[in-house]
């Protein structure tokens, strides 16, 4: 992980922990191979959130094979 990506993860974190958690939602978006599974990963991995990846609404369904999703980390996580 690159040290960019470390310094937006440390800004994000210090907003989101100013934040009541309840019922925060927060959408991470960018250009392709930006970062945005990774900077989603580590969110979840610091707060233990549910990641919704947009891949499940916008694949047509032929696309939607289990390898395509396992690699893109493309899996609904759901704790709790």
């Amino acid at each position: 992980m690159g040290r960019n990506m470390e310094n937006i993860f440390s800004v994000i974190m210090k907003q989101i922990n100013s934040f009541n958690k309840e019922n925060l939602v927060i959408a991470v978006d960018g250009r392709c191979a930006a970062g945005k599974t990774t900077l989603a990963g580590m969110i979840q991995k610091e707060t233990g959130c549910n990641v919704i990846h947009m891949d499940h609404f916008f694949l047509q369904p032929g696309q939607r094979t289990k390898e395509r999703l396992d690699e893109q980390e493309a899996m609904w996580i759901m704790k709790g």
